[in-house]
């Protein structure tokens, strides 16, 4: 029961991993294309859901490696893209920050923040792949990293309503 219970976990974690590549995808291209960004409103709440789903998801990391382990078992393929959207998203986070510092655009910020968050995604793929469809992992060592994986949501969660509460006081709205 407990490992069908974990089996829905992850295969849930996979699709919401999925969409966020897609949404995160669509405001790369979208700003890529002249500013079109279809999410703008909503990208606070978007970065919180992205921040809270990749932290569940790297909490399943076997030794936090995931170079060494989760990588390796990946087929080619989804080896390849991974690591070519995570160079493309280090590289284009790296450039349009630069960019956004002389310019100060929105469009540059977008870019920036959804090529960093793409780069984090294409990882996290890989280790729901490699938990999912990889080699056999004993149940034990399964039940301790849903655990962690847990505690890294609890973590962010305490993280996110402090800040959503004003706890965190922010820096620019501290100058006023």
């Amino acid at each position: 029961m407990i490992l069908r219970l974990i089996s829905i976990y992850l295969r849930s974690l996979f699709a919401l991993i999925a969409v966020l590549i897609l949404v995160t995808l669509s405001i790369n291209i979208g700003a890529l294309l002249g500013g079109m960004i279809p999410f703008a409103p909503h990208d606070k709440a978007l970065a919180y859901c992205a921040f809270g789903i990749l932290a569940m998801v790297f909490g399943l990391a076997k030794d936090r490696n995931i170079w060494r382990n989760e990588f390796k078992s990946c087929p080619k393929w989804l080896r390849g893209m991974s690591l070519a959207v995570a160079i493309y998203g280090m590289i284009g986070a790296f450039a349009w920050l630069l960019s956004f510092k002389s310019s100060g655009s929105s469009v540059d910020l977008q870019l920036c923040t959804s090529s960093l968050f793409l780069s984090f995604e294409s990882m996290s793929i890989c280790i729901l792949y490699a938990l999912l469809w990889g080699e056999e992992i004993s149940p034990g060592e399964l039940c301790k990293r849903i655990r962690i994986s847990f505690v890294m949501l609890a973590i962010f969660g305490v993280i996110a309503a402090a800040t959503m509460l004003g706890l965190f006081p922010h820096p620019v709205r501290q100058q006023q």
